[in-house]
């Protein structure tokens, strides 16, 4: 339930206050009474609010209205004003008292107020404000961001890049709104050309400097105005905010089936969300697998969310090898133990070159690059003629100052030009028409446990800033996720 507050504003030195305009639900419940003390007159507080600990126990304070006001109260004229002697003013004393919002715990730092339309015959200038309903607060993260040169390509991300802020959600939603209540948050690479003026994708824009940040998210509906999603639905979207709570146009939203992952919602950011299209659609579609191809396959960034599902979409497809390429034995350990992959190579510890034609002694046909930079120009150089680069991330280079795709080595694009290897950027956006059927069968891999789902959970939204910075130096396995709610 909602909190009410009561927002006195001034005329002539006194604060008065209209109970009569457009009366929330259940308004009775939280009016004051009022108390005629030696000439003051006081309302007796019996507020309750929608959060926990002190705002849930009723505060009975005794707010003094004016220094030496009276307020021309009777029982019939409880809800509204009764001609020019409803009102009287005795002092000329400046009071405000905001003592209840003072009083009351964080959920009241956001109120709504007007001016009131029934003003009293006796009442000449001033403002007298009307009561209410205040809308829910809620966490959200906004960034904020230092502009050099006219550029935010300014290194490596901290936590401090972001903001964790409080807002107040609108107290009514308006036709095709709905208000959800975040269950999870992704964090992904392509995240960081967010923070650039210049994302390098016509399809992204920037994040702006102190707004509201968003991204991939999962939630419910707690209350819809919308004919598409009813309460209880769980819904997901590319543009999440950034927020415990949103408000949202129920047109961008997707409604998912919890029974498609056995009930683990994060899935539909990872597997069975954008990243796990972007493994799938990425291989049918530019990478050529062939069943009995005897083709080997080579994924860089083999651990994060898309090189994890994408190594065993590769052996799903007909692959007969599979390397992934990644930044820690852990990690290593988990590709080859954990999801099948034929190799796995630390490229922090190890001479990938050696270790490639190590683990590729047939050479390499398909390469899903995730990093760029010095990596994929390593693997380039031991691919077979006709192989395929599927162009996924460019992790490496998300920080330096370089146009989105960074430029290739003469080198390596003469190894392109001579073995006649593609190299084509992906994007899920060009193949709408195949996401059903393909989140289709994502969710019956993963439920039949064909693809294993590696995650690191992070609890908290303001954990958002950290997580981030922490996916970006390698720190997860798997898909990052924030846990915002249950």
């Amino acid at each position: 339930m909602r909190p009410f507050f009561f927002f006195c504003c001034v005329h002539r030195g006194s604060p008065c206050l209209c109970l009569s305009c457009d009366p929330p639900t259940n308004l009775t419940s939280f009016l004051p009474s009022l108390h005629q003390r030696h000439g003051h007159t006081y309302f007796r507080a019996h507020i309750r609010s929608s959060s926990d600990t002190q705002g849930r126990r009723n505060l009975r304070s005794k707010i003094p209205l004016s220094p030496c006001g009276k307020f021309q109260h009777t029982r019939e004229d409880r809800w509204g004003w009764k001609g020019k002697d409803a009102l009287t003013f005795l002092s000329s004393a400046f009071t405000h008292y905001r003592t209840l919002l003072e009083m009351h715990d964080t959920a009241s730092r956001g109120f709504i107020s007007g001016s009131c339309r029934k003003v009293p015959e006796g009442v000449r200038g001033g403002k007298i404000v009307c009561m209410r309903a205040a809308g829910d607060t809620c966490s959200m993260i906004s960034a904020f961001l230092q502009k050099t040169s006219g550029t935010r390509k300014d290194g490596t991300p901290v936590p401090e890049n972001f903001r964790l802020e409080e807002t107040t959600l609108a107290p009514e939603l308006k036709d095709g709104e709905v208000l959800v209540r975040t269950l999870y948050l992704s964090v992904d690479p392509y995240m960081r050309c967010r923070m650039n003026e210049d994302t390098g994708a016509e399809y992204l824009t920037p994040w702006q400097l102190s707004e509201c940040v968003d991204g991939g998210g999962v939630g419910v509906v707690e209350s819809s105005r919308c004919t598409t999603c009813a309460e209880g639905d769980v819904v997901t979207s590319f543009n999440w905010p950034w927020q415990t709570h949103a408000v949202m146009a129920g047109s961008g939203l997707q409604k998912v089936d919890s029974q498609l992952v056995d009930g683990h919602l994060s899935y539909f950011l990872g597997a069975v969300g954008i990243t796990g299209l972007t493994a799938l659609l990425g291989i049918r579609e530019k990478g050529y697998v062939t069943k009995g191809a005897n083709q080997t396959m080579v994924i860089s960034g083999a651990a994060g969310a898309c090189g994890s599902i994408a190594g065993q979409i590769g052996r799903l497809d007909g692959c007969v090898r599979v390397v992934g390429i990644c930044g820690s034995e852990d990690k290593c350990k988990a590709l080859v133990e954990d999801l099948g992959f034929s190799a796995a190579i630390n490229y922090r510890q190890e001479d990938v070159a050696a270790r490639l034609k190590e683990s590729c002694p047939a050479g390499i046909d398909v390469y899903f690059d995730n990093v760029g930079g010095a990596i994929s120009d390593t693997v380039i150089a031991q691919m077979n003629n006709g192989g395929h680069v599927i162009l996924c991330g460019q992790i490496s280079q998300y920080n330096k100052d370089v146009p989105y795709p960074p430029p290739l080595s003469e080198e390596t694009q003469e190894n392109l030009r001579s073995k006649n290897i593609t190299r084509e950027r992906f994007m899920v956006l060009n193949y709408m028409s195949k996401v059903d059927a393909a989140l289709f069968e994502l969710s019956q891999w993963v439920k039949s446990a064909q693809i294993k789902v590696l995650e690191t959970v992070v609890n908290g939204i303001e954990n958002m800033g950290a997580a981030f910075c922490s996916m970006m130096k390698g720190g997860n396995i798997g898909k990052q996720i924030i846990k915002i709610s249950a």
